[in-house]
């Protein structure tokens, strides 16, 4: 089963891609936006650019949608090489932050709300 994601490039015109490529372009975008200094500025007595939330909120719905395509498509591949509790943790502290710092609108997540709820509870 291939999973169809739809990625804006830089031009605004979107891209049906595959969930590898799909990811392959959302972390190669954060690894950008992370190296970007305008962005996440390291000098003592820089700040943040205006709009810095909204980038915040762009970067946790692909880290979100890259680890809900892993439960997805490839929690028994986790299992089978016993990377599953790991995999749990990360996604239960992931989702913790985003629902403490809103950064995830409950439309984007409702998908999979029952798995939420079973590992955040």
């Amino acid at each position: 089963q291939t999973t169809i994601r739809k990625w804006t490039d830089d031009q605004g015109k979107k891209l049906k891609c595959s969930a590898p490529i799909y990811i392959d372009y959302a972390l190669s975008y954060i690894q950008e936006i992370l190296s970007d200094e305008r962005v996440f500025p390291t000098k003592a007595g820089s700040s943040f650019p205006s709009g810095f939330i909204f980038l915040i909120q762009k970067i946790f719905v692909m880290l979100f949608r890259t680890l809900a395509h892993l439960f997805s498509v490839h929690y028994q591949d986790a299992i089978a090489v016993e990377i599953h509790p790991q995999l749990n943790t990360l996604f239960t502290h992931f989702i913790t932050f985003s629902h403490t710092f809103r950064l995830l609108e409950p439309s984007e997540t409702a998908p999979i709300d029952e798995l939420i709820a079973v590992l955040t509870c």
